[in-house]
């Protein structure tokens, strides 16, 4: 699909890479902010938990997330807010005997 649709180039927006087979929101930006460069929220498991349990969103379904944090996340500080975000949740604000 790449070859056939893209020309062999990876896409960089997030429209055409969730028509990718296995690319779902999640993984189209995660690749948009560490790879391109572009502003991006990646809701993985960590960034959805930690958004509920900080307060920065109410909702469960990650695209709801998504949208919330890049109403409240400035798009400068997006990816890296994320990766911290990521590395907090894996650390110390853990799902199971958190430490936050």
């Amino acid at each position: 699909m790449l070859v056939e649709d893209f020309g062999g180039e990876v896409p960089t927006q997030l429209n055409e890479l969730i028509k990718l087979p296995g690319v779902g929101r999640k993984t189209a930006n995660i690749l948009r902010g560490n790879v391109f460069g572009q502003p991006a929220i990646g809701v993985d498991t960590h960034v959805g938990r930690l958004a509920q349990r900080i307060g920065l969103s109410t909702e469960r379904d990650p695209n709801k997330i998504e949208l919330a944090l890049t109403k409240i996340v400035a798009e400068i500080n997006q990816v890296k807010f994320c990766q911290l975000i990521q590395l907090h949740g894996r650390l110390t604000c853990t799902s199971r005997k958190p430490k936050c």
